[in-house]
C-alpha cells in the first residue's frame, strides 16, 4: 500500500475515534484495495445532512488534512445543498466537484461560482427540456468563458439520441473552435 494511502487511512482511524457513529466513506472504498494512483473522492451521501457550523468545526478538518496528504483532490456529493457546495468551492485544497444531481441545481448561477472560485465541475449536466444539441453546446460554451474554464464534461450521448457520436464531436469542435 503505497505511503498516500496509508496517512488516509491514518486520518480516517482518527476521525473514527472522535465519531464513532460516522460512516467513512473514505475507509470501504480503501481499506482492502492497492492502487498506484488515487484521485481522491468524499463522497457525500444525500443522506448525510450536516449543518454548516457542525461542517465547518468537526469535518472540513478532516477534509482538508486528507486532501493535502494528496496535493488536493476531488469531491462528490448528492442532493441539493448550497452550502456544502460553497464551503467545498472555498477549499482551496479541492480542485474539482462532482455534483451527484446537477438537475437541482442552476447551471448558469453555479458555473458563475465555479469559475468565481477557479475549480472544475467534473460531470455530465443534463439538457434543458427541448433544447438540440447545437443549443446545449452554445450553453455550456457562455457559461465556461467560451469552454476554456470550469468544467470537465462528460458527455451522456443519450440525451441526443438522434445524433451519432461522431455527430456530436464534430458539432462540439465547431462551435468551441468559434
Amino acid at each position: 500500500m503505497n505511503r498516500e494511502i496509508k496517512k488516509l487511512l491514518k486520518i480516517v482511524e482518527e476521525k473514527k475515534r472522535i465519531d464513532p457513529q460516522g460512516k467513512d466513506r473514505i475507509a470501504d472504498v480503501l481499506e482492502n484495495r492497492e492502487v498506484d494512483a488515487l484521485p481522491l473522492i468524499f463522497w457525500r451521501p444525500q443522506n448525510i445532512s450536516v449543518p454548516g457550523k457542525t461542517y465547518d468545526m468537526e469535518e472540513q478538518f478532516y477534509d482538508k488534512k486528507a486532501l493535502n496528504a494528496f496535493g488536493g483532490g476531488f469531491v462528490h456529493f448528492c442532493g441539493k445543498n448550497d452550502y456544502l457546495l460553497e464551503s467545498f468551492l472555498n477549499l482551496n485544497e479541492v480542485r474539482a466537484i462532482n455534483l451527484g444531481n446537477p438537475e437541482m441545481y442552476n447551471f448558469d448561477i453555479t458555473m458563475q461560482k465555479f469559475v468565481k472560485y477557479r475549480k472544475c465541475y467534473f460531470g455530465l449536466w443534463p439538457k434543458e427540456d427541448s433544447e438540440t444539441l447545437e443549443g446545449y453546446i452554445h450553453r455550456i460554451k457562455r457559461a465556461t468563458d467560451g469552454g476554456k474554464r470550469g468544467l470537465i464534461l462528460h458527455f451522456d450521448e443519450v440525451m441526443f439520441p438522434e445524433c451519432s457520436c461522431q455527430d456530436i464531436l464534430q458539432k462540439w469542435r465547431k462551435i468551441m473552435s468559434c
